[in-house]
């Protein structure tokens, strides 16, 4: 797609699975410890903060890369795509 995509990265106080800097998007690759309420009480108050600084987010869960990569992939560019029209 010929964008540069950083693991790991740091922004603010929190460290992102997967960051695009061009197009501020984050893609955060979620597993089963996302489930439980005070891990999703917390990615929602992160979620918040960080649309609130301009930063947009593509979440996936892992089974889903783990099991159907090709797609996921696929969805994920998908959503880039849309991102980058906005």
């Amino acid at each position: 797609m010929g964008i540069k995509i950083r693991r790991q990265h740091t922004i603010e106080d929190f460290t992102v699975d997967f960051y695009i800097d061009e197009l501020k998007v984050i893609i955060e690759v979620d597993g089963g410890v996302h489930d439980n309420q005070g891990q999703s009480n917390y990615d929602n108050l992160r979620d918040q903060i960080l649309t609130s600084k301009g930063y947009r987010l593509i979440r996936i869960d892992n089974q889903s890369v783990t099991d159907y990569t090709e797609s996921a992939l696929e969805w994920i560019k998908k959503e880039i795509n849309l991102l980058k029209i906005r």
